[in-house]
């Protein structure tokens, strides 16, 4: 395509438009100098810094409407943290074999899962969680009014290790 001169007006423009462009960059070249000569420091806008950026986690559930639901929570999880979130739902006799097999190798393919109430006897019993205790007891990690005896105890039995059916409800290991 052969090249068209420009009109005296349209050269007029776009000397003008360079001339504001480098007016602009020289403004915030000067402003960027000046505010590091003087120690400047731009706090993080919230959402921008973000405390677990880079960092995926993995999980497994079996398929419910439950875990669909809780599956819709994730994008609002991952942009508050930064952090990226695989959920993987299998159905529920496939899911149940294959954490059984995972956990009971010591397997590190899944940082969190649902605990089926059909094998938390097994799951539990073996130590195969991490126990919570230390989590739930610490006042830096849970809001002041939380209280984990606040539970009614028939709904965590289940989370706790049988020789340990007095410890906390989160603990799968004796306190």
């Amino acid at each position: 395509m052969p090249h068209r001169p420009k009109s005296p007006t349209e050269s007029r423009l776009t000397v003008a438009a360079a001339r504001v462009h480098r007016r602009e960059m020289l403004r915030a070249a000067l402003a960027g100098v000046a505010g590091a000569a003087i120690g400047f420091r731009v706090s993080p806008v919230r959402g921008q810094a973000k405390k677990f950026a880079g960092v995926s986690i993995s999980g497994a559930a079996f398929q419910s409407t439950y875990h669909e639901y809780l599956k819709s929570y994730l994008p609002e999880f991952e942009a508050e943290t930064g952090m990226k979130v695989d959920f993987q739902q299998q159905a529920f006799p496939v899911y149940n074999q294959r954490m059984d097999l995972e956990l009971s190798t010591k397997g590190s393919a899944y940082d969190f899962c649902n605990l089926t109430f059909i094998y938390s006897g097994r799951w539990v019993g073996a130590n195969w969680f991490t126990p919570l205790n230390d989590f739930v007891k610490d006042a830096s990690k849970t809001p002041a009014d939380w209280d984990a005896d606040d539970f009614v105890s028939g709904t965590t039995q289940h989370l706790k290790n049988a020789a340990c059916r007095s410890a906390s409800p989160f603990g799968t290991h004796c306190p």
